[in-house]
């Protein structure tokens, strides 16, 4: 089983791609958007948190301005993305290789199915993605939290049991899977929920150098 990091907080999106210490490939993303990447860079990003892929407001809009016009242009020769679909583009002017986009559902009210089934895809969808470019090292926000309305408590559930599943099929094709929150009571939850299914003395006993960890990547 590969090492799994829990990068606590970020406050902004400089932070969350140029963080203060050099750290491992990394992937990033915002609510409805992974970034994934790997090998050489100082760090792998995406975004897109609508369906066309082609920038909005918020990190979203942000990271289309960081990348500039030539990843909206890619964007739109994908024809965009459907929920809980992940695709992949180049990262042009932010410091990764690729953007990995991926589309959160929106809940209203209750949690349906339809919709736990959704959000798995989403990150099931961007490890497979990672895998297939030979990355090695993903990072994870909560997808679809925040104004999509997809309770924390529940989204960090699925995404740990499914990152969990992927890994027990497929611990050589990844290094490390880091999850970077932006509250600190998503910090919380995934401090609670991390040693559930990443237990320690699982690591340990694997005879691992490193167990499963809430390692901060950025500072608070």
């Amino acid at each position: 089983m590969g090492n799994l990091s829990l990068a606590c907080r970020y406050s902004s999106v400089a932070e969350l791609l140029l963080p203060a210490a050099p750290v491992e490939p990394l992937a990033a993303a915002d609510t409805g958007a992974i970034w994934l990447g790997g090998g050489g860079g100082a760090g792998e990003a995406g975004e897109a948190a609508n369906r066309t892929l082609l920038g909005g407001g918020g990190v979203d809009g942000a990271i289309h301005r960081a990348a500039g016009p030539l990843l909206r242009k890619e964007c739109a020769t994908l024809g965009g993305c459907e929920t809980g679909e992940a695709k992949i583009t180049g990262a042009y002017g932010l410091p990764a290789k690729y953007v990995i986009h991926t589309v959160g559902p929106i809940v209203h009210g209750a949690v349906s199915d339809r919709d736990r089934k959704a959000l798995q895809d989403c990150y099931l969808n961007s490890l497979k993605t990672a895998v297939e470019k030979k990355l090695r090292t993903v990072a994870f926000p909560c997808i679809s939290t925040g104004v999509y309305g997809y309770p924390p408590e529940e989204a960090v559930e699925m995404a740990l049991a499914t990152v969990r599943e992927y890994l027990d099929e497929h611990h050589e094709q990844l290094d490390r899977v880091i999850f970077c929150v932006f509250l600190g009571s998503d910090d919380d939850l995934y401090r609670r929920a991390l040693p559930l299914y990443f237990p320690q003395d699982e690591a340990q006993s694997a005879g691992k150098s490193q167990s499963p960890s809430c390692e901060k990547q950025v500072p608070l």
